[in-house]
């Protein structure tokens, strides 16, 4: 069989032409072989010589129809097989075919053709054996046996001649066109999917584009808000007696009475130790991990309290740092978040006349705060963790 691409198909104007002109001879020679039927039944001899009788011409038309119709259907099955084309799959189609169909053509083709070779001499006889079967429609004479196998032979051959022609035209057509229909349908479904993708990927772009906006916007809003908070922090703390940063140490150490003075040497020297050896955990919450994880440690606690500012946009905070068993009687270091923009985001502070450590901050929302003591002693204080603070002071943790 011969390999046909659906994609080449194209039939010309002359090819149409004689495409038409070949069914109208077609057509003829089906109502030339029901003519000559009808013809074989009016004028078929009777065994006794006399005339047929109406019904019995009737009779012998309709089985000789039924024999053409039946021999037809035979060749036009063999047509078929014989005319099925071949698959070539189109290299650009995304569609792959079901060739059942002409794998069984194949098939039958090759068996056909070899039974027939090794069978070819007992065609004959069998051709015979089948007038003879036939032969009663026309009388049971010698005459009805030609006349059945003629029928046979013009139909089936004819039968096979048109099925064929029409599978290599009509069927073939049909199938390129299926074939057109099947691609143009999917190219189309592929170029939605493209369209609907490209805009969903520039939707995704418009709103990464906005979410990138609002983002530099929130940071700038932040840094505003964190150089407030650390502007005020920072009067505080000046304003706090015994407390400076470290770039007023010196200034804290001189103001300081005599017995901190050493204690203050020897914190500072601590400070500077132990920071090399704390590495940040928690880049967006510097102190929080780096100072035990403990409020109260060795006899010595820090505790917090938050009320909200008058400006209601930042919250005032008190931290204090004193000892369980008796007044606070060492200066301590108070580590801070980075936003408040202190030299080392440490704070030191000495007792007040209270017996405690405590300075004032002014902060936007929690933190964690860590305290370290010249012996080593640790403290660390989670405010996003603790009760009973206003509820806008706290943040949602997204670690």
């Amino acid at each position: 069989m011969a390999t046909l691409r659906f994609s080449d198909l194209t039939n010309s104007p002359d090819q149409e032409d004689l495409i038409k002109k070949t069914w109208r001879g077609i057509t003829f020679i089906m109502i030339t072989g029901v003519i000559l039927t009808l013809a074989l039944s009016l004028f078929s001899p009777k065994p006794n010589g006399s005339n047929s009788t109406f019904l019995e011409i009737l009779s012998t038309f309709g089985c000789s129809l039924l024999i053409g119709g039946a021999a037809f259907a035979a060749g036009g099955f063999g047509g078929f097989i014989f005319g099925i084309p071949s698959l070539g799959q189109n290299k650009e189609s995304d569609l792959k075919y079901n060739d059942n169909l002409i794998q069984i053509s194949d098939w039958l083709t090759k068996i056909i053709v070899g039974v027939g070779l090794v069978q070819l001499n007992r065609i004959p006889g069998k051709i015979s054996e089948l007038g003879d079967l036939l032969r009663s429609n026309f009388g049971d004479q010698s005459w009805g046996k030609v006349a059945s196998l003629s029928i046979v032979f013009y139909f089936s051959l004819f039968g096979f001649l048109i099925v064929y022609f029409w599978t290599r035209t009509d069927f073939t057509t049909i199938i390129k066109k299926v074939d057109t229909d099947l691609n143009d349908q999917l190219a189309e479904t592929k170029e939605e999917l493209e369209t609907a993708k490209k805009k969903a990927l520039e939707e995704i772009q418009e709103i990464e584009k906005q979410k990138q906006i609002l983002e530099a916007e929130k940071r700038k809003i932040e840094t505003v808000v964190e150089s407030i908070a650390a502007k005020k922090s920072s009067e505080l703390v000046k304003q706090t007696p015994g407390a400076s940063a470290a770039s007023e140490f010196e200034t804290l150490k001189n103001e300081s009475p005599e017995k901190y003075k050493d204690a203050l040497d020897k914190l500072k020297e601590k400070v500077r130790t132990v920071l090399k050896s704390k590495p940040v955990v928690v880049t967006d919450d510097l102190q929080k991990g780096r100072w035990g994880g403990k409020s109260e440690n060795n006899g010595k606690q820090i505790v917090a309290s938050v009320s909200t500012n008058i400006d209601n946009n930042f919250y005032d905070i008190s931290i204090e740092i004193y000892d369980t068993s008796k007044p606070l009687d060492v200066p301590a270091a108070i580590f801070v978040h980075e936003t408040f923009n202190m030299p080392d985001d440490v704070i030191y502070v000495t007792p007040n006349i209270d017996g405690k450590a405590q300075i004032m901050l002014s902060a936007y929302e929690a933190f964690t705060v860590g305290a370290l003591f010249a012996d080593g002693t640790e403290l660390e204080l989670d405010m996003n963790q603790q009760k009973g603070y206003p509820p806008g002071f706290y943040w949602v943790e997204t670690r």
